[in-house]
């Protein structure tokens, strides 16, 4: 009985261990639901729309009148962290993406970034 007892003390921590994890999203943005390539499938220089951004990512962090405005900046920004079996990890994202359109309302260049995977292209 003793034994069981000394087993059931030494697993445990490592039983709660695993539940452990914090997710803030409340930065998030409709952005954190894609990646990089996704990004580059869906948003099409020279095709992409005002509409068509505005219904694949939401509105734009700014401006905040962005009908009149031609540059559209989206920031998304998640906390993901969390210790599994005493190891922690670290899985954040932090987005950025700025789309410049042109007179006609046509994508005409976009930037994004990821800070947390380190991936930017133009």
């Amino acid at each position: 009985m003793f034994k069981i007892r000394k087993i059931a003390v030494l697993i445990l921590p490592f039983l709660l261990s695993a539940c452990l994890v914090n997710v803030d999203k409340t930065r998030a943005t409709e952005l954190s639901n894609y990646s990089e390539s996704s990004i580059k499938r869906k948003l099409i220089i020279g095709s992409t729309t005002k509409k068509d951004a505005l219904i694949l990512l939401g509105a734009p962090n700014s401006p905040k009148n962005y009908n009149n405005g031609n540059e559209w900046v989206y920031r998304s920004v998640q906390v993901h962290r969390g210790m599994y079996l005493f190891i922690p990890f670290i899985n954040d994202k932090d987005q950025y993406l700025s789309l410049k359109f042109d007179e006609m309302g046509i994508l005409s260049s976009l930037e994004y970034s990821d800070k947390a995977s380190k991936s930017i292209f133009k």
